[in-house]
């Protein structure tokens, strides 16, 4: 037995090659006969048609597979407090559904401490908050808040040839050594120079 394949040809000319529809089955008031895939069934209109604009569920399709970034950023809008509340309770503050929406209760018991483990095993709980557990959670809400902070550093460009830095060196050198002569010093050290050879 042949497999059965849509009768109608792409725009290059082959065969369609797809799937034809089920012959009988009823789509927007039209009977398909079976012979063609839904894009090149004439008898169906342009509605029932295959287009970009149509998704798999307005077609009767089977609805998309959601990806795991697409499920995780709908849990967290969908669930805003679960998804706060560890920072807030960082910050010694609960995150309650109130009347006109989330809000914030402070705790009696602050937020996070600081703490130590014995050598047993045992926690061991300050009364001291733990403000560098704090700033942190506060860092991230702020920057999913307001994004991070651009970082910026400065650059300095020197233009300035060094032969030159090396002759002004050289002057100021020569003129604290011998302050009282009327000579430039630069020359001086020439003369010195092509003394000695």
């Amino acid at each position: 037995m042949t497999k059965r394949t849509c009768k109608g040809t792409t725009r290059k000319g082959t065969p369609c090659g797809a799937n034809p529809l089920k012959p009988g089955t009823i789509i927007e008031g039209v009977t398909v006969t079976g012979k063609w895939c839904r894009t090149h069934d004439g008898d169906l209109p342009s509605s029932a048609k295959l287009h970009a604009t149509r998704t798999r569920e307005q077609m009767g399709g089977r609805p998309k597979k959601p990806s795991p970034t697409e499920i995780e950023r709908r849990l967290i809008e969908e669930n805003v407090i679960a998804w706060q509340r560890p920072y807030w309770r960082t910050l010694g503050y609960d995150m309650v559904m109130g009347e006109d929406g989330p809000e914030l209760l402070e705790r009696e018991d602050g937020g996070a401490k600081l703490f130590g483990e014995s050598k047993d095993g045992y926690i061991n709980v300050s009364p001291h908050e733990d403000l560098g557990a704090m700033i942190a959670a506060a860092e991230k809400l702020r920057d999913r808040v307001f994004g991070r902070p651009k970082q910026s550093s400065e650059v300095t460009v020197i233009t300035q040839d060094v032969m030159d830095q090396a002759i002004e060196r050289l002057e100021a050198e020569l003129a604290i050594n011998d302050p009282g002569s009327g000579e430039p010093g630069v020359d001086r050290a020439i003369q010195a120079t092509e003394g000695s050879s």
